[in-house]
């Protein structure tokens, strides 16, 4: 079953040295585009909008100031929140492009056709992999009439989409003056699509790719469990171009997870541990002598919100636990405990009076 499923969905196949055939072919509608003029997307005007989905794209660069003078950085690091977009993440552009176009093509209908996607809320066996949730969603294929699968490992709307407008804000906001784009990568079509988009802009940036260190693929290596959310899918994807990338930086789950938590209580940003994992790749970065001066934009796809339950706010969650008021507890000895709660007391009897 799972290597029926490698063969029909080219899993394993790709290597980090030569491009997948959809990034070939990739290479050559960029250079079209290019060529053609890619148009920058409409700014959003303050202006009352008629869809939610009016609000995807053009999510704001903000710079990293406390973390890298802590950290002795030589070179400037903004980042790129995707998280402030309608659903919290980088997704939203690719799941609106690969819709739109297959409703172009005919193979989906408005309010008639199922969407399916291989994703982590459904309950298959980790230890399996994306070949796993492939078989899931070809088992949910069969068995829902009107379904299709948009396919984001394959899709060549992924990498296309961040070509068309996650590259034209970076390169607008920044006024052409980017030097390094720093991006971890799971399907890799944000590093991919937004990477070709800045070097066909100017052929000096450079792209640094991040990855799991414990899930090394594209760099030879072998795959591997993680916490890094998001990114390291165990293969080297079709939407992803390694060949495009000038570096490669590797990042330990406990990394990601302290910076992730860093970004919130130093610079006020509420990240999930993939925007952890690409601050610190462009930390390593940025704090090479030859990058001094430079500018280098991060990539921090998601908000912080959808990790609340997990490993990244374990600590706050047992400290708020711990911290828990009972009635019991605002009359219980030892007195000082009471002194602790005697304002809340007082306060709870004067509404009761009121």
């Amino acid at each position: 079953m799972a290597e029926a499923l490698k063969a029909k969905y080219n899993l394993g196949v790709n290597t980090p040295n030569i491009p997948s055939p959809l990034s070939v072919e990739l290479h050559e509608t960029y250079r079209k585009m290019h060529a053609e003029g890619v148009p920058i997307p409409p700014f959003r005007e303050p202006k009352i909008y008629q869809s939610v989905v009016d609000l995807i794209g053009w999510t704001p660069l903000v710079e990293i100031n406390q973390i890298t003078k802590e950290e002795g950085a030589v070179a400037r690091v903004v980042v790129k929140l995707e998280g402030l977009t309608p659903g919290s993440s980088v997704k939203d552009r690719i799941a609106l492009d690969m819709i739109l176009d297959a409703e172009q093509k005919g193979l989906i209908t408005p309010g008639v056709t199922t969407l399916i996607e291989p994703s982590e809320v459904v309950l298959t066996d980790t230890k399996k992999g994306l070949p796993n949730l492939l078989g899931k969603c070809d088992d949910l294929l069969a068995s829902i009439p009107n379904s299709f699968m948009l396919g984001q490992f394959y899709n060549s709307q992924n990498p296309l989409s961040h070509f068309k407008s996650t590259g034209p804000e970076i390169w607008t906001a920044t006024e052409g003056k980017i030097d390094i784009f720093v991006a971890t990568a799971g399907t890799g079509g944000t590093i991919s699509g937004t990477g070709h988009y800045l070097k066909s802009m100017n052929l000096k940036v450079k792209v640094v790719g991040v990855e799991p260190a414990e899930s090394p693929l594209m760099q030879g290596g072998k795959p591997g469990p993680h916490v890094i959310q998001g990114t390291g899918a165990g293969i080297i994807p079709d939407t992803i171009d390694v060949s495009l990338m000038d570096e490669l930086v590797s990042v330990t789950g406990e990394e990601a997870l302290t910076m992730a938590r860093r970004l919130g209580l130093e610079e006020g940003l509420l990240v999930g541990i993939s925007s952890g994992a690409a601050m610190v790749g462009a930390l390593k970065v940025a704090k090479k002598n030859e990058n001094t001066g430079k500018l280098i934009v991060a990539l921090l796809p998601s908000a912080g919100e959808r990790y609340l339950s997990t490993i990244l706010f374990k600590d706050i969650k047992e400290e708020m636990e711990n911290l828990k008021i009972t009635d019991s507890a605002l009359f219980s000895d030892p007195p000082q405990e009471k002194v602790k709660v005697e304002h809340v007391a007082d306060e709870v009897r004067k509404l009761s009076l009121e």
